[in-house]
């Protein structure tokens, strides 16, 4: 698993220095914002999408995600409910939630970890101009 920190490195890397993985990636209803981000992704990411209530300890299993990809908000649920879901799936992988700019990330991220604290979790700030930070 290629996951430091919540997040693969291909994410870490300046936009146009996105290189080759081969992380399994889970995308938890990945709405219209996220396209620009899964056009990045390197070929050798296997992509899998689900619905929030596709998730359970028998799916996670099958699946066996590197790593977990999701919306902050979503139509039928949060990051919040997402994480508490892993935890009873006994998913002990990596979460990263992916947001719009926020005020204060750092102080989000460390209230997202209350919630789970065997999860390896980052925020993916995305910019409207198609930048992004990652918070770890």
């Amino acid at each position: 698993m290629s996951c430091l920190s919540a997040a693969p490195d291909w994410l870490k890397q300046p936009k146009d220095a996105i290189g080759p993985e081969s992380d399994r990636l889970l995308l938890v209803e990945p709405g219209p914002s996220l396209a620009p981000l899964i056009q990045q992704f390197p070929g050798g990411v296997s992509m899998i999408y689900c619905r929030f209530t596709t998730i359970s300890p028998e799916f996670v299993r099958r699946i066996a995600p590197d790593c977990i990809l999701s919306p902050i908000v979503a139509r039928q649920f949060d990051i919040v409910d997402l994480v508490r879901l892993l935890d009873r799936c006994n998913y002990r992988g990596s979460v990263v939630a992916v947001t719009d700019p926020l005020p204060a990330p750092t102080m989000v991220l460390s209230e997202l970890r209350r919630f789970n604290r065997r999860l390896d979790m980052s925020l993916l700030e995305l910019a409207s101009a198609g930048g992004r930070r990652l918070h770890t």
